[in-house]
Formats: C-alpha cells, sequence, structure tokens
C-alpha cells in the first residue's frame, strides 16, 4: 500500500466588489492556476514507469456570489511507494506554489505532512500467511498476488521494525447500490458499510492456522 501524505494551501490576496475586479488580488484565480500546475508534477517531473498520485480534494474560497475573498484554501493528498518520488512531488508542488503566488501577487502559506510510510510486506512472513490461509479455506479461496493500493495502513509503521504481513480478510461482494440492508460489502468510507459478522469465523480460524504455521515444530 501507498505512502499516505496530506497537504494545505492558504493563498491570501485581497478582497473586492466582484464588479470591480480590479482592486482585488484574486486567491480564487491563483488557486485555480496552481491545481493545474501541480498536475504538471505528475505528467512531465515524475518517471512514468513510477507510480503515483497527487489529489486535489478541498478547495475553499468566498461567502457569497458579488465577493472576491480575501483568500483561497486548498488541500489534498500525495501517495507515493517511494521515498524519493514523494521528495521529488514534495519539492516541486513547494517550489510551484511560490512561482504562482509571486505570478498572481498573492501570499502563500504552504504544509505538507508526511503521515503513513508505503506498506511492504515480507517475503517470509508473506509466505507464512498464505500457508494459514490455504489451511484455512482452500486454493480457490486465496489470492497470493494482490496489485499495489493507493489506500494507505498505519501498520506500515510496524513493518519498519519488524518483519511481517499485511493481508485482507474478504467482506463479501462489493454492491454499488446504496442503502443496503444486506451484510456484505460497500467502500470502507461509505457511509452504507456494514461489516459482515459471517466472517469472523473465518478470520479467527486464519488466526489459530497463523499461529501454527509461525510457531516451531515440535518433535
Amino acid at each position: 500500500m501507498a505512502s499516505s501524505n496530506s497537504f494545505n494551501v492558504k493563498l491570501t490576496g485581497k478582497g473586492a466588489h466582484a464588479g470591480q475586479p480590479h482592486q482585488s488580488i484574486d486567491p480564487v484565480m491563483a488557486a485555480v492556476h496552481l491545481v493545474q500546475a501541480w498536475q504538471t508534477i505528475l505528467s512531465r517531473n515524475v518517471d512514468p514507469n513510477t507510480a503515483a498520485v497527487l489529489s486535489v480534494t478541498q478547495i475553499n474560497a468566498g461567502t457569497t456570489d458579488n465577493i472576491i475573498p480575501d483568500y483561497a484554501t486548498l488541500s489534498g493528498t500525495v501517495r507515493t511507494f517511494d521515498p524519493d518520488t514523494l521528495d521529488l512531488i514534495e519539492n516541486r508542488m513547494l517550489a510551484l506554489t511560490e512561482s504562482v503566488a509571486a505570478a498572481f501577487t498573492v501570499d502563500a502559506e504552504f504544509h505538507f505532512n508526511r503521515l503513513y510510510p508505503a506498506l511492504i510486506n515480507h517475503d517470509r512472513e508473506t509466505q507464512i500467511a498464505v500457508k494459514a490461509m490455504l489451511a484455512t479455506v482452500g486454493n480457490g479461496r486465496v489470492q497470493a498476488d494482490v496489485d499495489r493500493s493507493f489506500t494507505s495502513e498505519d501498520f506500515s509503521f510496524f513493518l519498519q521494525h519488524k518483519p511481517g504481513c499485511y493481508a485482507f480478510l474478504g467482506n463479501g461482494v462489493l454492491r454499488t447500490d446504496c442503502p443496503s440492508d444486506l451484510p456484505t460489502s460497500h467502500q470502507l468510507h461509505s457511509p452504507f458499510y456494514d461489516f459482515n459478522d459471517d466472517i469472523i469465523s473465518t478470520g479467527i480460524s486464519y488466526w489459530i492456522s497463523l499461529v501454527k504455521e509461525s510457531l516451531p515444530r515440535q518433535a
């Protein structure tokens, strides 16, 4: 799973009546151009063979339709799998923020927060986990190789200090219709998510199998 990092920027200009824009220093226009500039980092600075995500998820400015506001704020997330790419993205975001702010004569406050590192499973522990899964549910219900995910997980901190394996327990068939009274799956961040209690026994059995696979064999 990818590292999780957040950013927020405040662009401060000068408010004015929307009918007199020449008397303003418009932070909204600066914000629009900054979002577009940031997207060039992935398309023109990051190696195409390297996976990364830069998503602006919030833009906030103004209180009504006839006033250019004093400031605008932007925030979002950056996801990568390696520190060098993360360094590149953070540095380019800062440089572009400063350049766009100068071009539009606004003041900029840029903050970048590194939250969770990338989650990388260890080979030996992954093999043990797969054996435990196979012992629990059989061949047809174990997916040993999965695609990388741009979601993040704080279990990555543990894996930086001790070898281990982060694994998923299936919750049911993904549903796209909502709301639903079925005890199966919506995405974790969906307001309709409902944990499937029927899989608890499978999870317990997996942990028992994992202990058996992990402990030394007695002669």
